[in-house]
């Protein structure tokens, strides 16, 4: 379904042609020079802040398209520089042979062939474990949570909040301090990213700021440097503002999200919107044979019945027998699908707040070697997660609270009081995330936003293990680094678009 459309869209990191066009129409009714330093006074009686943080995307941004649609160098006060990385080309032995040697000096060059921090990657799986509980747990619907974006979320607003904002961010993500948070989350970021045109965990990020407003330039630098964040200064609140970060977003999404795109509106006093973007896509490792699937019933959480549509396919690989739970993985090309069916007496949300669960998951000591029978219906779901109480769960409170709420280091406050302004405070923290599976492979998306405003590998199998996932299950999309799942999902009902 989509493998044809993700090659299309990956041809030279390109957008289509209309999305181009669209753009451009946007940007051109106005463009204004690049600027390093604007001080652009604040004239009005309140400001608007609007943080978000998009985890969503396709395809990447490129740094040299050559005055396209994604180079907006008419807005740019800075752009990153992204890793190159190797092109997959599958025409002959050859053409492989040479996509290893240069994905081993890619790999050389960013420092990748030593091993990740293993303290710092613990740090990023306990946080998984913990907001993943919170955030999937007790609703009995679907639900589908990148902690990966949530991570990078939050980081990159730590590099926008200072004092007591600040540290309870670090304390909630378990860092010692601003600088072990952005080596390591810089590290995270060359671990995952990955875009060989063939499969793609590909993250971009953008900060879209007020030309009418005065900011610091050293989060700026930090968040080029260490996050591959862009920043770009526009008139909110106007037409022109809102459909040049719509569209830059749909390119990025590939148009999955417009239903979230179409409703952005900056205000005059908005002063500024933060994007950190994750798209993945994984084709299997041997893909689902469509004649085979059949038509049979899903029984949902309460009982109730919808009729799916299931892939079939029986193979020798590895399974986990719990106690509560039966879990089997399937490989894609750049990474490992994990799929939890919880017992008939078990719900999903139970095995969810198992301590171990995590752990166990992603201990391969603890799999058997089995012959495996999949029943896998096909799904395409979306969700929306309210934010704001798990980040109070986890200490972070004093972003959302105007006497309290510090954005200092990006944003002059001195000259916010001044003016008789009080300083941003966050009001608004959700994530959007879409999941598709198919017979050809798996592809995940999802939309954080945090927004607010101020006022004034095996012996032969011993056993079949039959996955028929025809009642509510886990899905975990993992990552190169062990422990740190991209996605988490909970699917109760696979029919429920």
């Amino acid at each position: 379904m989509f493998d044809d459309a993700y090659r299309r869209a990956n041809e030279a990191l390109h957008p289509a042609l209309r999305l181009q066009q669209d753009t451009i129409a946007a940007m051109e009714r106005r463009k204004r020079p690049a600027r390093r330093r604007w001080p652009i006074y604040i004239t009005a009686t309140a400001v608007v802040l609007a943080l978000v943080l998009l985890f969503t995307g396709l395809p990447g941004l490129d740094g040299d398209s050559g005055g396209g649609v994604m180079s907006l160098s008419a807005y740019a006060i800075s752009e990153p520089a992204y890793p190159a990385f190797p092109q997959r080309i599958n025409a002959d032995h050859q053409a492989r042979e040479d996509y290893y040697g240069e994905y081993r000096t890619y790999r050389e060059e960013l420092g990748l062939i030593e091993e990740f921090d293993a303290d710092f990657a613990a740090k990023v799986g306990d946080f998984s474990a913990e907001t993943s509980q919170l955030l999937l747990t007790g609703v009995g619907e679907n639900r589908l949570y990148s902690p990966v974006s949530f991570w990078i979320a939050l980081a990159m607003l730590a590099e926008t909040t200072g004092g007591g904002s600040r540290q309870q961010i670090l304390e909630a993500m378990g860092v010692e301090d601003i600088e072990a948070l952005r080596t390591g989350t810089q590290a995270l970021w060359r671990r995952l990213y990955r875009d060989n045109g063939v499969s793609a965990t590909r993250l971009a990020s953008s900060l879209w700021l007020n030309e009418r407003f005065t900011y610091f330039e050293e989060p700026l630098n930090t968040l080029s440097d260490c996050y591959y964040a862009g920043s770009y200064a526009v008139d909110m609140g106007t037409e022109e503002a809102d459909q040049a970060i719509a569209a830059w977003i749909d390119v990025q999404t590939e148009n999955l999200l417009q239903e979230n795109t179409s409703g952005i509106e900056t205000k005059a006093l908005t002063a500024l919107r933060l994007y950190s973007t994750i798209y993945y896509y994984g084709g299997w490792s041997s893909a689902f044979n469509e004649a085979e699937n059949t038509e049979d019933i899903f029984t949902r959480a309460d009982g109730t019945e919808v009729t799916a549509t299931f892939m079939h396919r029986t193979q020798e690989a590895s399974a986990l027998i719990g106690d509560t739970f039966t879990a089997g993985y399937l490989g894609t090309e750049n990474t490992t699908i994990y799929f939890v069916l919880p017992h008939e007496d078990v719900t999903v949300e139970e095995v969810l707040s198992e301590d171990a669960l995590w752990e166990r998951l992603f201990d391969r000591e603890q799999w058997e070697n089995r012959e495996v029978e999949w029943s896998l219906p096909k799904f395409d779901v979306q969700s929306d997660l309210e934010l704001q109480e798990t980040m109070e769960a986890l200490g972070i409170t004093d972003v959302f609270d105007e006497a309290l709420a510090d954005f200092s280091p990006l944003i002059d406050e001195e000259a916010l009081a001044a003016q008789g302004l009080t300083p941003p405070v966050l009001n608004v923290a959700h994530q959007a995330a879409r999941l598709e599976v198919d017979e050809e492979g798996i592809r995940a998306v999802a939309y954080t936003e945090l927004g607010g405003d101020t006022t004034s590998d095996a012996a032969p199998p011993e056993e079949t293990v039959v996955m028929d996932l025809d009642r509510p299950f886990l899905v975990v999309i993992s990552s190169p680094v062990e422990g740190v799942p991209l996605f988490v999902g909970v699917i109760h009902d696979p029919t429920a678009s």
